[in-house]
């Protein structure tokens, strides 16, 4: 998965492959940023798109505009 793009893709997959609603999507994304193994990479735009969200604009819709073009990814999940 392209990093730049984990968040709008884990957002495609909980929506489409598991068929979950708005609001359990948005809780589900809030939440993996409270996990050990998530970093956020740019701590303001994941936030900021997903308050967004919550206000009717789709999440990668929201997200894309805020991502800074100097940081490579979004987020970076850790095997352990």
């Amino acid at each position: 998965m392209d990093r730049q793009n984990g968040a709008a893709e884990t957002d495609w997959v909980l929506r489409s492959l598991y068929g979950l609603e708005d609001a359990s999507v948005l809780a589900a994304l809030e939440g993996f940023r409270g996990l050990e193994n998530i970093q956020v990479e740019d701590g303001r735009s994941v936030p900021r798109a997903l308050q967004l969200a919550r206000e009717g604009i789709e999440f990668a819709d929201a997200l894309r505009p805020l991502f800074p073009k100097k940081i490579s990814g979004l987020l970076r999940i850790a095997h352990k």
